[in-house]
């Protein structure tokens, strides 16, 4: 839908004025996967300041990801008719922290996972899912090269097989021989470039990490009243419906719930602690987002929270801009 894909884009960048009018630097921790600094290095000024190239990709890599999650809800037809809604919620979920605005490995992670979401669902009733599942080990292998947490999501794929039971045992063998390639070439060439050393720096560190003390609690703690309270709406529109719903929607449903609940924990086990690495839930909450902005009734409770949330992205920007 031209319209859709217009409104997302435009949309984006109004959530965002005050990240143009005051760049942000691109973020650096210590959940950046190796592939991070080689991919965009070259956009990372070297005294860590904040330049308008890692600005306009962090922009840019949002949008697309707002684009591939509403085209693929779309697609599965979540939401009944075709709209704009997740994607739009997932702009409004990436603009209400500041610290989720630079470019970061997290945010270029995202766009590898929304579209794993999507393979994932492609192997409900798939007499030959083995296309699909590689797809899903593949992208998520070059994810966890970019940003090391993202390895905690191949068990998605398992939990996804388990929902969907796709296929025969075999299939459980072709996603983690798809996770293997990218770390196969690039510890090759670790050993032949003579840099083995190196090798334990890919993968990450477990622990328990709690997430640090925020610049903001007010802002901070006023997204989080919105994401709990959309979350909550959504998933109560959800289990209204869930009886009305086709088994393949339903087992998306879950599948999305899955996607949700890696996502909350990685970062608390596998990341260094970083807010950025939080980053990793926006997909996921923005198709249950998406349920509660739907057709629902009454039209203002929804309504009432949009406005609530562009007040606290307004804030946000605001506050970015007299810093």
């Amino acid at each position: 839908n031209p319209f859709a894909v217009l409104f997302i884009v435009f949309y984006g960048l109004l959530l965002r004025f005050g990240y143009f009018v005051v760049p942000m630097p691109a973020i650096r921790s210590e959940s950046d996967g190796w592939l991070y600094p080689v991919l965009f290095g070259w956009a990372m000024p070297a005294d860590g300041s904040a330049g308008v190239v890692p600005s306009l990709l962090a922009a840019l890599l949002t949008i697309v990801q707002a684009l591939s999650l509403n085209a693929i809800a779309n697609r599965e037809k979540l939401l009944g008719r075709p709209n704009h809604l997740p994607g739009m919620s997932h702009l409004i979920l990436c603009s209400l922290f500041p610290e989720w605005w630079g470019l970061s490995s997290a945010m270029v992670a995202n766009t590898l996972l929304i579209p794993v979401w999507g393979a994932l669902n492609a192997i409900f009733n798939n007499p030959r899912p083995g296309r699909h599942l590689f797809h899903a080990g593949l992208l998520i292998g070059m994810a966890a090269l970019v940003h090391k947490p993202a390895l905690g999501f191949v068990a998605w794929v398992f939990g996804a097989l388990f929902t969907m039971r796709a296929g025969s045992a075999s299939n459980w063998l072709v996603a983690p021989f798809g996770l293997f390639i990218p770390f196969y070439f690039l510890l090759s060439g670790l050993y032949l470039g003579d840099r083995w050393g190196e090798a334990s720096s890919i993968f990450p560190q477990g622990g328990f990490f709690a997430p640090p003390k925020p610049e903001n609690p007010a802002l901070h703690y006023s997204g989080l009243v919105y994401i709990a309270v959309m979350l909550a709406y959504g998933v109560w529109r959800i289990q209204s419906q869930v009886f009305k719903m086709l088994i393949r929607n339903w087992k998306i449903w879950n599948t999305a719930a899955f996607f949700l609940l890696l996502a909350v924990a990685i970062p608390f086990f596998l990341a260094s602690g970083d807010i950025s690495s939080r980053l990793l839930m926006a997909p996921a909450l923005a198709v249950f987002h998406a349920s509660g902005y739907g057709e629902t009734k009454p039209r203002w409770i929804p309504e009432t929270i949009h406005v609530a949330a562009l007040v606290v992205v307004a804030w946000a920007n605001l506050r970015a801009m007299s810093a």
